[in-house]
Parts: structure tokens; C-alpha cells; sequence
């Protein structure tokens, strides 16, 4: 992707691709899990532990399905509670912004961009 068009990109469209490749590397995951649950599945104490590993106990990150998150959504709805951002979600969005601030910093604007600059000319596109 050309440096114009990332810069075009909304931040919904960057969301959208963040969970994208959130889903690949996860799903990348999945044969080491699989093989993760049956080795321990094999060595399990039954006595120890009556239920099986599942692939799910081996894999990264949350381990709630969208399904689940709907219900707590609809429960909460339900209850009548209110949806106030987080404060520590805000913060961290803060921090992403300054660090894309300070990373990309010596790039023009989308609105220098749009004006038609010469994007491969380094004397007119703010690269020094």
C-alpha cells in the first residue's frame, strides 16, 4: 500500500483491519493447539482432571465467542446500564495517537496529499 493510501485509510477501516489480522494469527494457532490438547489429554490424570483439554485452553487471547459477548451486551442492556467509554481504553487510544503522532511526523497531511503534492519527489513530500 503507497503512503497516500494509508493515509486515506478511516479509522474504521483500520479497526476492521486490526481484527482481520487478529483473526489470521489466531486461527494460525489452531495446529499447535490441537496438538498442545492432545498431548495433554493423553498424559491427564482423570482423577485430577475429569473434563478433557479442548483446543481452547491452548489458544491466546480471550477466549469468549462473539456469541457470549452478545449475551453480556443484551444483560446488560437489560439491566439498564450505562455506556460510558472506559477510561483506561481512552487513555491507551491517547497513547496510540501520540505514538503515530511522533512515528509519522514528518509526513505531510492527508489534505497536502489531496491538494495533488508529488508523492515521489522527496524534496516535496516533507522526507528529509
Amino acid at each position: 500500500m503507497d503512503r497516500r493510501s494509508f493515509l486515506a485509510v478511516s479509522p474504521r477501516e483500520l479497526d476492521a483491519w486490526f481484527e482481520q489480522i487478529e483473526l489470521c494469527d489466531r486461527a494460525a494457532y489452531g495446529p499447535a493447539a490441537l496438538i498442545c490438547s492432545v498431548v495433554a489429554n493423553v498424559n491427564r490424570d482423570p482423577e485430577k482432571k475429569r473434563e478433557p483439554w479442548t483446543i481452547e485452553d491452548f489458544m491466546p487471547g480471550d477466549h469468549e465467542s462473539d456469541e457470549d459477548n452478545m449475551r453480556a451486551f443484551a444483560e446488560k442492556v437489560a439491566r439498564g446500564e450505562s455506556f460510558a467509554d472506559d477510561p483506561d481504553a481512552l487513555k491507551g487510544m491517547q497513547g496510540l495517537k501520540n505514538e503515530i503522532k511522533s512515528r509519522f511526523k514528518n509526513l505531510k497531511t492527508r489534505t497536502n496529499l489531496i491538494a495533488g503534492e508529488d508523492l515521489h519527489d522527496p524534496n516535496k513530500r516533507g522526507l528529509r
